[in-house]
């Protein structure tokens, strides 16, 4: 009588058979990563000049409120805004970009 021997898989094979789960999980969890729901892209470049617009706006509002005509060079350390003369070799930068605002955008304001 022939004995049946129980014969264990050889280790190939279950080296292929758990390399072959990990790479489906692996394969699963990225096709659920790449379904997942789209967001609306942010236009870089129209909400950069959104926010100069708004900038500006303030600036030019100090402008009318006071009356003094400086343009703004940096913010000190206490939050202020300093400002500088006409005289200055920097006052031509502010009302540069009030130009290339109104160029962007054609907003007379």
């Amino acid at each position: 009588m022939q004995q049946r021997q129980n014969k264990k898989p050889h280790k190939s094979t279950e080296y292929m058979k758990r390399t072959l789960f990990i790479y489906g999980l692996f394969l699963f969890f990225l096709s659920a990563a790449c379904n997942s729901p789209k967001t609306q892209p942010v236009d870089f470049i129209q909400d950069n000049i959104e926010h100069a617009v708004l900038q500006h706006t303030l600036q030019t509002k100090i402008y009318e409120e006071t009356g003094e005509v400086y343009n703004p060079r940096t913010i000190n350390k206490d939050g202020s805004i300093q400002y500088i003369p006409i005289e200055d070799w920097t006052s031509g930068f502010f009302p540069g970009s009030l130009w290339y605002t109104y160029k962007l955008t054609g907003d007379v304001k």
